[in-house]
């Protein structure tokens, strides 16, 4: 017996993945940026002078980088989280929701960096950013039915 297609339900999974989708994305970016640049401030400036100071101006950064994050993230989460919403109900296998989620949003995350930002270089993380988020976004929409 196949369920049929409800606007809650579609609802829901656009809404998840535009609320989730950009702090993810947010996340991972400050993961894979903040490492780095707190190794080399650790590197250059010495251990013990360069944490509170570093650490404060993280902190700002990370504070204001959430609305930004948003802005920059939202329509690329609200388009992935609209045409995988079709597949919700369609691919009965969990690792098929994740590959399909995972590809669509890389490509609508390549597309949109590749058309506004036209720099090849910067598409691809920022493309497999999108991607890991749609992932999670895919990932808690399953985990919810698997708890029911």
């Amino acid at each position: 017996m196949t369920r049929s297609w409800s606007m809650n339900g579609f609802l829901r999974i656009v809404g998840r993945f535009t609320l989730i989708g950009p702090l993810v994305g947010t996340a991972l970016f400050w993961l894979f940026l903040l490492g780095p640049l707190l190794v080399s401030s650790f590197i250059k400036n010495g251990i013990g002078d360069s944490v509170p100071g570093f650490v404060g101006s993280a902190v700002g950064a990370l504070l204001l980088s959430i609305p930004l994050g948003y802005a920059l993230g939202g329509i690329p989460a609200l388009v992935t989280g609209v045409i995988c919403s079709p597949f919700a109900q369609g691919l009965r296998s969990d690792w098929l929701w994740f590959g399909a989620c995972t590809v669509v949003g890389f490509a609508i995350t390549f597309a949109g960096c590749s058309l506004f930002a036209g720099l090849m270089g910067f598409a691809l993380p920022m493309a497999a950013i999108g991607a890991a988020a749609a992932a999670v976004c895919a990932f808690l929409l399953r985990r919810d039915r698997w708890s029911n």
